[in-house]
């Protein structure tokens, strides 16, 4: 089993995990009315992956202490955490509009061949494992919160959805697919450093990773400023650009990596669709 795991990215998801239980704990006690609490806040309407409210969690404070390792967090905090995301999808409307929804099929349909072995990550309520299906895939999609497959299950009856632990290893073998979908999910993902690992793993030789996520160049940051992108009451808890991203996959063993920006004009784009193959 391969785990390549740099060390320098788990400092920051530790940090990222207690902050967030941290959150949730202050949450409960305000208000149990998720939707009416974020009314008021930006809402981005993609609805794909984990969570369709965006939640960023902020950094400790320097002056704090460092935290205990992740793995004991979870333990402690994964009840609230998975509650967290049942309400969430419990009370979002039920017809949902992702962003860049014909583009982001394009770009999967035009990776994907018949009878390539595919799993969504982060399937939702199911456009794009439909989609993988349509295109003569054999399709598996998984997501953390049942609230979001028993919608997907709903709308395709004849395919395959699963429930996947948020902190936990994919349940597959080794080299089980050729490709692996994960369309606005890495974003929302704390510890980085496990899921890619665990994308690795589960891919095939020469399989195809196809990812998307919202594009954060500095020319965009410092025209729309960072508050547009990381509200306090968001879920995205990394800001991605085309080269940290394509240094991200390098740094995990991927190989032929491709990042395009689309999406907006010139040095402004709002996407990045990224490929690599293991």
């Amino acid at each position: 089993m391969e785990n390549v795991t740099p060390t320098r990215l788990v400092g920051f998801h530790d940090f990222a995990v207690l902050e967030f239980a941290q959150r949730l704990e202050q949450t409960a006690r305000v208000t149990t009315d998720t939707v009416g609490a974020f009314r008021g806040a930006a809402v981005e309407c993609d609805f794909h992956g984990s969570s369709g409210l965006r939640t960023i969690v902020r950094c400790a404070d320097s002056n704090q202490n460092v935290p205990p390792r992740a793995d004991g967090i979870f333990r402690r905090y994964g009840r609230d955490i998975r509650d967290y995301y049942e309400d969430l999808w419990q009370r979002l409307p039920a017809e949902l509009e992702p962003p860049l929804l014909e583009r982001r099929l394009a770009f999967l349909r035009g990776e994907v061949r018949a009878g390539d072995r595919a799993l969504d990550v982060g399937s939702g309520t199911g456009e794009f494992t439909a989609a993988l299906a349509d295109a003569g895939a054999d399709v598996v999609g998984v997501d953390v919160a049942e609230a979001a497959l028993e919608r997907a299950r709903a709308r395709h009856p004849a395919l395959d959805f699963r429930l996947v632990p948020f902190d936990g290893p994919l349940p597959f073998d080794e080299s089980s697919f050729d490709v692996v979908w994960a369309s606005e999910v890495i974003e929302h993902v704390a510890d980085t450093a496990r899921w890619l690992s665990e994308v690795r793993r589960v891919l095939a030789p020469g399989g195809r990773l196809l990812l998307t996520t919202p594009s954060h160049g500095r020319l965009l940051l410092a025209f729309s400023g960072i508050e547009r992108f990381s509200e306090p009451l968001g879920d995205h808890l990394h800001l991605y650009s085309k080269r940290s991203l394509l240094t991200l996959l390098r740094e995990f063993g991927f190989g032929r990596v491709e990042v395009r920006a689309v999406d907006g004009p010139p040095l402004l784009r709002r996407s990045l669709f990224a490929r690599a193959q293991r």
